[in-house]
C-alpha cells in the first residue's frame, strides 16, 4: 500500500511563519484588511489655541445721573414770553430743547418748577426760566417705570405713579418721600389732586378708579371701576367731580368722591388721555383712532370730534383761558385748535419723533411737549 503523503503541512508552516514575521514587523501588518472593513478617520490633531484668562466682573449700583445731559436752549428768555392765546398761536417758538427722556410732565402751580419722570425711573425738577436741573426724586432701588404726575394745588406736594403698584407723595421743598399709598394690583397709569388739594384720584391698570385722603392716605368709601384699564384723570376745576379715560374707549364721569355719574359716549378706540376744560363745562379727549373727541358735560354727548392726526393721539391740554386745546400724537405733530370754532391754528413738531405728552404751564406763557426721542420742547410766544 502505498503511503498517505499530507501535502497541507508546508502551507500551515508557511502561514505560522508569515504570522510570526507579521508580529515582528508590526507596521507591515497594519495594512492586512480584516473580512468587512470599516474605515476610519481619525482627524489630525490640533494645537490648542491659548485662552485669554475671562474677566471677573463685581456686580455694583451705580448712582442715578446727577444731571440730564447739558441742554441746549436757545437765546429765547422762556419766561419772558406772552400769555399764549388763539389769537398769537401761530407765533410760537421754540424756546428750549434738551434731553429729558420724559414721558410724563407736570407745571407747578406758579409755574416755577417743571417735573419730568420718564424711562431711567427718576423724577427730576427743572427750575424756570434757568431749566437747570435743581432735584431728583427717587426711591431706591427702583419705583417701576413712572406714568403719571401731578402737583398739588399749593405746589407742595408732588404725587407719583407707577409700574410698581404705588402711589407715592413727594415733599417738594426738601425732597423727601412723605408717604406710599398702597391699594391697586397693577400699574398706577395715572394721579389727580382734587382742585382743593384735599383727596387725590388714582387710576390703574386694575381697572379700578380710587379716591384717597391726601392727610392720611386712606381710601375713601367708594371705588369706581373703568371699562378695562385706565390710561388717564383729570379733577374739574370746579371741584365737581373727574373724568376717566378708559381702554375700551369709555369717557367716565365721576363724582368727587368717586361715585360713577355718566359714561360719554365710547367709540371702540382706547381714550389716551383726557382733561377738562377751565370752566368744567367741557372734557377733551385723545384716543388711539387718531382723534380728539370732545364731550359736553351737560347731557354727555360728543359735542366736537377733530381729525388730522395721522397716529395716536397720546396727549391733550388747555390753556388757563380755554381758547386753545393742544392735543399731542404719535405722528410726531401738536395740533393747536381754536376752541370758539375749533378751527386748526397751528401745527408744531417736524413729525421726526412720536409726542408722548403736552402741557400748558398755568400762568399761560409755555407749552411743553415730551417726544419718545427723548427730547423735551418748550414754546413761548416772544411780546
Amino acid at each position: 500500500m502505498m503511503k498517505r503523503v499530507n501535502t497541507f503541512q508546508p502551507v500551515r508552516f508557511t502561514l505560522l511563519l508569515a504570522g510570526v514575521l507579521c508580529l515582528l514587523l508590526a507596521a507591515g501588518c497594519g495594512s492586512v484588511p480584516s473580512p468587512s472593513p470599516t474605515r476610519v478617520d481619525t482627524p489630525a490633531p490640533v494645537t490648542p489655541t491659548p485662552q485669554k484668562p475671562t474677566p471677573t466682573f463685581t456686580a455694583t449700583l451705580e448712582p442715578a445721573p446727577t444731571a440730564s445731559p447739558e441742554p441746549a436752549i436757545t437765546p429765547h428768555p422762556v419766561s419772558g414770553g406772552a400769555a399764549i392765546l388763539a389769537s398769537n398761536a401761530a407765533a410760537l417758538q421754540l424756546a428750549a430743547t434738551w434731553n429729558a427722556y420724559a414721558n410724563t410732565l407736570a407745571f407747578s402751580p406758579d409755574s416755577s418748577l417743571l417735573a419730568t419722570a420718564g424711562i431711567d425711573r427718576v423724577i427730576r425738577l427743572y427750575t424756570i426760566p434757568s431749566m437747570a436741573e435743581v432735584r431728583q426724586l427717587a426711591e431706591p432701588p427702583d419705583m417701576g417705570y413712572l406714568y403719571s404726575l401731578a402737583f398739588s394745588p399749593d405746589g407742595s406736594l408732588l404725587a407719583s405713579g407707577s409700574g410698581d403698584h404705588i402711589i407715592r407723595l413727594w415733599n417738594i421743598e426738601t425732597g423727601e418721600l412723605v408717604s406710599k399709598i398702597n391699594g391697586h394690583t397693577l400699574d398706577v397709569r395715572a394721579v389727580a389732586f382734587s382742585s382743593d388739594g384735599q383727596y387725590l384720584v388714582s387710576g390703574s391698570r386694575d381697572q379700578a378708579v380710587r379716591v384717597w385722603n391726601v392727610s392720611d392716605g386712606s381710601q375713601i368709601g367708594f371705588e369706581g371701576v373703568c371699562g378695562e384699564y385706565v390710561n388717564s384723570l383729570s379733577f374739574a376745576p370746579d371741584g365737581s367731580g373727574f373724568v376717566a379715560g378708559c381702554g375700551n374707549g369709555e369717557v367716565r364721569i365721576f363724582s368727587a368722591d368717586g361715585r360713577w355719574k355718566q359714561t360719554g359716549a365710547g367709540h371702540g378706540s382706547s381714550i389716551n388721555s383726557v382733561v377738562y376744560s377751565p370752566d368744567s363745562q367741557l372734557v377733551a379727549a385723545g384716543a388711539r383712532n387718531y382723534d380728539v373727541w370732545i364731550y359736553e358735560l351737560e347731557h354727555g354727548w360728543v359735542l366736537k370730534h377733530l381729525s388730522g392726526h395721522t397716529g395716536f393721539v397720546n396727549g391733550v391740554a388747555f390753556n388757563p383761558r380755554g381758547d386753545i386745546l393742544a392735543s399731542a400724537s404719535q405722528d410726531g405733530t401738536i395740533r393747536l385748535w381754536n376752541t370758539a370754532g375749533w378751527q386748526l391754528l397751528a401745527v408744531l413738531g417736524d413729525g421726526s419723533s412720536e409726542f408722548l405728552a403736552v402741557q400748558f404751564s398755568p400762568d399761560g406763557r409755555m407749552l411743553a411737549a415730551s417726544a419718545r426721542d427723548g427730547r423735551l420742547m418748550i414754546w413761548t410766544v416772544n411780546e
